[in-house]
């Protein structure tokens, strides 16, 4: 869900050929599908936990959370994985991403989280997850992309 690094650091890391580690690819448990909207989370969950001040619900519930998790349930649904699997298998297809950490708890969640290895989301899906989790490219950003357009 923050897609800033593809700005600047990873067409740097492409270019320089380095290695990028993406790092928490399911945002702290909320693409895996486990939250809802206008719910509560889960008390034993990491966001559920009222101790925890990094991950409390107000930080990421917004439309575009709610868009892209809304997105990998139904790709999920039509392919027979888990939201988690799909986000985790999109970032593994996104170009200059070497390798994921993933951030489990358990053995079950790490089994899950496997996954999305073995199998290949499409295009279209890819494209789709794309529009979902997009923003709108800050200044400089935007003003170097208009101008870069008409050469």
């Amino acid at each position: 869900m923050v897609r800033s690094t593809e700005w600047e650091i990873l067409p740097l890391c492409k270019e320089e050929g380095v290695g990028f580690l993406a790092w928490s690819p399911v945002a702290g448990g909320w693409l895996t599908g486990k939250y809802g909207r206008n719910q509560p989370p889960p008390s034993n969950s990491r966001v559920g936990r009222k101790d925890r001040l990094d991950d409390q619900p107000e930080q990421r519930e917004s439309e575009l959370t709610w868009r892209v998790i809304d997105n990998l349930i139904e790709i999920g649904k039509d392919c027979g994985k888990t939201p988690a699997q799909i986000a985790l298998n999109w970032i593994l297809q996104q170009p200059g991403i070497t390798a994921s950490i993933l951030g489990v708890r358990t053995l079950e969640q790490l089994k899950e989280n496997l996954g999305c290895i073995g199998w290949q989301l499409s295009e279209e899906e890819m494209n789709r997850l794309k529009k979902a989790s997009d923003v709108p490219l800050p200044y400089p950003y935007r003003f170097i992309e208009r101008y870069t357009r008409r050469r």
